[in-house]
């Protein structure tokens, strides 16, 4: 239950501000916290240009959004595949299948190497 509201918290908050004026996004952004990592100590975290890449695709700019954090698209990937748990979760009641079990599993220990991979390329290269 609490996905589905905070799916549909996004999405209504997606569709209201697709249809804002840029003051009102700068606004929005303007609330958004800076990235203690970044600023004192100079690295980037996996999730650095996330919120610009987040208000360029709700401007429409996809490949602006993928240019500020590609990491974007694979983080899109593992909440969807744990939205799809936590629906199949819901219908099936306390059981899970066994595939499934070992798909969640897989699936958080190749994000997780991926992210650490992505930081230190990132710092690497600076992109």
């Amino acid at each position: 239950m609490l996905l589905t509201g905070l799916a549909l918290f996004a999405f209504t908050f997606f569709i209201v501000l697709k249809h804002q004026s840029p003051a009102t996004i700068q606004w929005v952004r303007d609330l958004v916290p800076f990235c203690p990592l970044a600023h004192y100590t100079g690295l980037k975290c996996p999730g650095c240009g996330g919120t610009r890449a987040y208000f360029a695709c709700l401007q429409g700019d996809y490949l602006q959004a993928i240019r500020y954090n590609i990491f974007w698209i694979p983080a899109a990937g593992v909440l969807l595949i744990e939205y799809i748990h936590s629906f199949l979760y819901m219908i099936r009641g306390n059981t899970q299948p066994r595939w499934w079990q070992l798909v969640r599993a897989r699936t958080y220990y190749g994000f997780g190497m991926l992210t650490v991979t992505y930081m230190i390329v990132r710092n690497i290269w600076d992109f």
